[in-house]
């Protein structure tokens, strides 16, 4: 699959707050993640305990909805992507490294490094219009969201 365009990786490099959602037994949930995202893999890299909520919950389908939204009260600048992806473990010294380079008070931390790996992503730029929606990827599961 290709790469998402340079309008997708720019929102993304601006960005750092990710609010991932999970789901079990009917029942949703949401956590708020500091993210590094990785142009040249299109991943996204989050620090989290193996014991949380949310990565119970994530773990136990290895499927995961999460949000990035660009804070504004104007409403020609709101941008912000919704996208669907799949969720694994880091065990990878380097990229570590990267995301407390990045986030320095992770070092202090103890935390497992997550990756997620989009299939589907869902941008909403106004400055291309209101409302104006670009979509990347996709499944047959994604295909219809909109």
């Amino acid at each position: 699959m290709n790469k998402p365009s340079a309008d997708f990786v720019k929102f993304f490099k601006k960005e750092h707050i990710l609010h991932l959602a999970t789901a079990s037994h009917n029942k949703p949930y949401c956590a708020t993640c500091f993210y590094l995202y990785l142009e040249e893999t299109n991943t996204f890299l989050f620090a989290s305990n193996e014991d949380t909520r949310h990565i119970q919950e994530a773990l136990s389908q290895n499927e995961v909805a999460f949000a990035i939204a660009h804070h504004t009260k104007i409403l020609s600048k709101i941008q912000g992507v919704q996208a669907l992806g799949k969720l694994s473990v880091v065990n990878n010294e380097e990229l570590r490294q990267a995301y407390t380079k990045r986030f320095p008070v992770a070092v202090f931390l103890p935390f497992k490094l997550w990756r997620i790996k989009p299939y589907y992503i869902k941008m909403t730029v106004n400055r291309l219009g209101f409302a104006k929606k670009i979509i990347w990827g996709g499944e047959a599961s994604a295909t219809n969201i909109r």
